[in-house]
């Protein structure tokens, strides 16, 4: 195939997202296979980290690019024409980055942390969405980002499993009516307590 292959990372830029260090490892990668390109997405949130962020990517710009804004309205959009999501943070709840990925049907490549395996591997029996890397590890970075390069058929793989596990998460106006549902209950308490 001759077209690039895009890694996309929609994330702010500050130093828990580890956005400066995927690009460093996304660099590595590059000289492996000259034909990736990534996409870092989301706003400057932490100013020092950003002007490292901002001049790595000028020195990058053969295959890095950032767009600190994507309209709500396109994010599914970048989804889906991502060849692998990214999410390289180093402290995590359940990222919404990972679950818009899985809805959007994309193999992703996650940092090995707490927040991040049940949406990368799942329950016991579940066929993973993607990959798990070593933060401390730049080598394990870089050989699971160029297996998933390399492996189409992994990457087939992940994204069934990513629409099949879509399958199972409550849609958006259903998550709405959940959240309602519980800010009422505990303004509710609230207003009883007073």
């Amino acid at each position: 195939c001759s077209r690039n292959f895009l890694f996309f990372l929609p994330a702010g830029i500050r130093p828990v997202k580890g956005n400066l260090e995927c690009l460093e490892h996304l660099a590595m990668v590059h000289q492996a296979r000259p034909r990736i390109s990534a996409v870092f997405a989301g706003p400057a949130l932490d100013a020092p980290y950003t002007e490292r962020f901002t001049a790595m990517i000028a020195r990058h710009s053969a295959f890095a690019r950032w767009i600190p804004q994507i309209p709500p309205t396109a994010m599914h959009a970048a989804y889906r024409s991502a060849d692998v999501v990214l999410n390289a943070s180093f402290s995590e709840g359940l990222s919404n980055s990972l679950l818009e990925a899985i809805a959007a049907g994309r193999p992703i490549l996650a940092s090995d942390i707490a927040g991040n395996r049940w949406p990368v591997l799942g329950n016991p029996g579940h066929p993973p969405c993607g990959d798990l890397f070593d933060l401390q590890d730049p080598d394990d970075f870089m050989q699971k980002a160029i297996r998933l390069v390399d492996d189409e058929k992994r990457r087939r793989d992940f994204a069934e499993a990513c629409l099949l596990r879509a399958e199972h998460l409550p849609r958006p106006e259903e998550e709405a009516a959940g959240l309602d549902r519980i800010y009422r209950r505990v303004l509710d308490q609230a207003a009883g307590g007073s």
